[in-house]
């Protein structure tokens, strides 16, 4: 088997928003028709794709798309073609000389592709299917067992795909409803697709059968907020955070930001408050809770309190975390100007975030313009 090497085609295969929800399909007319980037790379599984073209080569990235029951879906990146006046695809000799297997692991976040249709693969010069396939798609027949069903489920739902996880997932819950995973994926599949109700009846029976896995209330909390169920949500969120102390703080944080947001919906501002500060007690170096606690406070029309968690997330900050120090004086800078209406230290605050944003950072080219 060839060399495996990782390939991130930045800005060719990634946007910054989920295309898949909120892409805006393009289309190229070809002698093939029109080449129309509206599919998502879920729905072309075992197929040949092109991505949009690339701007600054003028090519379209093309090659195939499989599941890797590991790793998840992938892009093998067979090579780049251009069209001719005629609107044919061309490759360029040195197009065809490769060392090595170009494969991209594919996120929610994955541009739109192309179908290449039987005419355009002809033209290319490549087979229905690829010769190494076979070497993935081996030990991989079983594709009706809970856990393969799962495991697909799973993939699926990491690109976005989670109507279609539904038909792998609720096949699974039908036969072994608490497998290894299932009713975490499954549940996300229906938090995603905003099917609240069936989330939370899936987490209170799976809960009833595994009452310490801190996920199932961080999921069972978020699908009870956004059913506008607050009552309960605290009631899983509260549980959850107290469960994952333990076993994941990771969780554990996320619970008592999401905690947070419901205690502000409602105006509890103390209460939020309260909550963050007994994280702040575990984690005295988190920074992002200092955060929490100063976005806590400015909802709370409290921003003498809301400087003191950013002046503290200033001092803990390491030496080379410059650049969040520089947002975080900014911050501290504007509550001066908006809310205290005190311009002399607004003034010394956006001083030392220009000072502390590193050259050509985010942070100091959108300070570059700001008078003080």
């Amino acid at each position: 088997m060839k060399h495996l090497l990782l390939l991130v085609l930045a800005g060719c295969i990634y946007s910054s928003a989920r295309a898949q929800s909120t892409g805006t399909p393009t289309d190229q007319q070809s002698a093939y028709g029109s080449m129309q980037f509206n599919k998502p790379i879920y729905d072309l599984e075992d197929h040949w794709v092109a991505f949009p073209k690339n701007e600054k080569t003028g090519k379209y990235p093309f090659g195939f798309i499989y599941l890797d029951m590991m790793a998840g879906f992938t892009f093998n990146l067979e090579g780049n073609f251009s069209l001719d006046a005629q609107g044919h695809v061309y490759r360029d000799s040195t197009d065809y000389i490769k060392t090595a297997m170009y494969k991209v692991r594919l996120g929610p976040n994955t541009k739109l592709v192309y179908a290449i249709t039987d005419n355009m693969r002809t033209d290319l010069k490549v087979k229905p299917v690829p010769d190494w396939l076979a070497v993935y798609k081996h030990g991989s027949s079983d594709k009706n067992s809970v856990a393969t069903n799962v495991q697909i489920g799973k993939h699926l739902n990491s690109v976005g795909g989670a109507q279609k996880a539904l038909g792998y997932l609720e096949s699974a819950y039908k036969t072994e409803p608490h497998a290894t995973g299932l009713e975490f994926e499954l549940t996300y599949s229906y938090n995603e697709l905003k099917q609240y109700d069936k989330a939370i009846t899936i987490l209170n029976a799976a809960i009833a059968n595994a009452p310490t896995n801190p996920m199932f209330y961080r999921e069972l909390g978020y699908a009870y907020t956004k059913n506008i169920d607050f009552d309960n949500a605290i009631i899983a969120y509260t549980k959850g955070i107290d469960i994952a102390k333990q076993r994941n703080p990771e969780a554990r944080m996320e619970m008592v930001q999401n905690l947070s947001l419901v205690y502000c919906q409602l105006k509890q501002f103390d209460k939020a408050v309260t909550l963050i500060n007994n994280a702040i007690a575990d984690a005295p170096d988190n920074i992002s809770l200092y955060i929490l606690e100063a976005t806590t406070y400015l909802k709370g029309s409290d921003p003498d309190n809301a400087i003191k968690a950013y002046t503290t997330a200033i001092d803990i900050a390491k030496p080379n975390q410059l650049e969040q120090k520089a947002e975080l004086a900014w911050a501290i800078a504007i509550i001066y100007r908006d809310q205290k209406k005190d311009m002399i230290l607004y003034g010394t605050w956006g001083k030392k975030a220009k000072d502390w944003a590193p050259a050509n950072s985010k942070a100091a080219q959108a300070l570059r313009n700001v008078v003080l």
